[in-house]
């Protein structure tokens, strides 16, 4: 009376290699698209009232914006002050750094930084908000500054 369990063919398919994407969204999986290393930039600085909008109006004077995502608090929906703008070209992004960095903006002072690291997403606390995945690079490029402090080990 022992037999051996029978397994559901629907389960057997589920553990073989999967071989497309499984996402119901094709503009979904093109939005979440690879980012090269130098598209994308760090805007710091930022206003509570900054709009995505009025972020990507400030980039597309310098070229062409892929996406501009400013991050907002999930309980407020206001900016917090901090946002992600992806150019479609590295040369745009330079251009953007050297432009739009320390440029008013909403009545504050803006900050802007080539982002360096691998990029990850992320999903904040509000599931019933519209946009709530981040495609982001953390770890901001450590800025050039010049050193002139001498070693602690060094004599006179």
């Amino acid at each position: 009376m022992s037999a051996s369990p029978r397994r559901s063919p629907i389960r057997d398919r589920s553990r073989s290699p999967r071989k497309q994407s499984r996402s119901r969204s094709p503009e979904r999986a093109r939005s979440m698209s690879p980012i090269r290393d130098g598209d994308n930039l760090y805007v710091a600085g930022l206003a509570t009232r900054t709009r995505d909008q009025d972020l990507q109006d400030l980039f597309e004077s310098v070229g062409k914006v892929r996406s501009c995502n400013v991050v907002k608090d999930p309980r407020t929906y206001e900016c917090r002050g901090f946002a992600f703008v992806v150019m479609d070209d590295p040369r745009d992004a330079e251009d953007a750094v050297r432009k739009l960095n320390r440029k008013q903006l909403d009545g504050r002072t803006i900050t802007i930084e080539k982002t360096k690291g691998s990029s990850s997403v992320v999903e904040t606390s509000a599931p019933h908000s519209a946009n709530n995945t981040v495609r982001a690079q953390f770890r901001p490029a450590a800025p050039a500054a010049a050193s002139t402090t001498a070693p602690a080990s060094a004599a006179p």
